[in-house]
C-alpha cells in the first residue's frame, strides 16, 4: 500500500494597508517538488506569453510553454497589487506550517518576500536552482542570511551531483554562473512587467530579488567566506586543517 501523499507546504500573507483596506495572498506549493500549485489564467493576459519580453537566456518554446511559467503563476499578485507604490508602509503577517511572522515593512520589502516564492517555485528552468531553499523560506532574510543559505544549498546541491556520479563543484566555480543567468532572468523579467504601466512596488520588488541575487555572486568575489569561516573553528584541526 502507497503511503500517503504529504501534506502541500502553503505560506498565507495577510497585509494591512494604512487605509484600512486588506490583502490575503495564499501560496500552496506541492510537498515533494516545492513547485507553486496554482492555474494558469484563462484567458491568458498578453504579459503571460512566454514570447512576450521573453528572457534572453529562456531554454522554453513557445511551441511547447506558451505560456511563461513564472508569469503564469504571478500574474494575481501583480494584478492584486499593480497600484501600489513601493515606500507605502503595510503591516505584513506570515504564516507557514507552525511559524508565523509580523512586520511592518514597506510594499517593496514585503512583496520582495512573497514574490521570491513564485519566482522559485514558478517552473522557470533557471530558477529551479533555488527552489530547494523554499524549503527553509525566510520572509525578509538579511544578506548574510540569504549568502549563507544560497552557498548551503548549493554545497547540498552538489553532494546530490557526487552521488549521482557526476563531477561536483566544491570550490563554488559555477555559483558564479548561476547568479548571473538568475540575474539575466530578473532583470528581464522586470522589463516584462514594466510595460504593464504598474506602480514601482511590485517592479521594485523584483529589483530586490535581482540584488539579493548579486549579491551572493559579489561576496564570493570579494572573499566573504573568510567571514563565516571562523564559525567553523570546530571542524578544524590546529593546523586549519579538517580533524581525520
Amino acid at each position: 500500500m502507497p503511503a500517503p501523499k504529504a501534506e502541500p507546504l502553503v505560506f498565507t500573507y495577510r497585509f494591512k494597508f494604512p487605509d484600512k483596506s486588506a490583502a490575503r495572498m495564499d501560496v500552496t506549493l506541492d510537498a515533494d517538488t516545492l513547485l507553486v500549485q496554482a492555474s494558469d489564467p484563462n484567458p491568458a493576459p498578453e504579459w503571460c506569453k512566454l514570447e512576450y519580453r521573453q528572457c534572453p537566456n529562456c531554454p522554453l518554446n513557445a511551441k511547447e510553454n506558451p505560456l511563461c511559467p513564472v508569469a503564469a503563476k504571478l500574474h494575481g499578485v501583480v494584478d492584486r497589487f499593480k497600484d501600489c507604490v513601493s515606500f507605502s508602509k503595510v503591516e505584513v503577517h506570515i504564516s507557514a506550517g507552525q511559524r508565523t511572522l509580523r512586520k511592518t515593512a514597506s510594499v517593496a520589502d514585503a512583496l520582495t518576500s512573497l514574490m521570491g516564492i513564485y519566482m522559485a517555485g514558478g517552473g522557470c528552468p533557471i530558477l529551479d536552482r533555488l527552489r530547494p531553499m523554499l524549503l527553509t523560506h525566510m520572509p525578509f532574510a538579511s544578506g548574510i542570511e540569504t549568502f549563507y543559505r544560497s552557498l548551503s544549498t548549493y554545497l547540498l546541491g552538489q553532494h546530490f551531483v557526487a552521488e549521482a556520479g557526476g563531477t561536483p563543484d566544491w570550490t563554488f566555480g559555477k555559483l558564479h554562473e548561476a547568479s548571473d543567468a538568475i540575474q539575466d532572468v530578473n532583470q528581464a523579467f522586470c522589463k516584462r512587467l514594466q510595460g504593464l504601466g504598474i506602480a514601482d512596488g511590485v517592479l521594485n520588488a523584483i529589483s530586490h530579488l535581482d540584488c539579493f541575487a548579486m549579491l551572493v555572486g559579489r561576496q564570493l568575489r570579494d572573499r566573504q567566506l573568510d567571514k563565516i569561516r571562523k564559525l567553523f573553528g570546530a571542524y578544524m584541526g590546529p593546523s586549519g586543517a579538517e580533524k581525520k
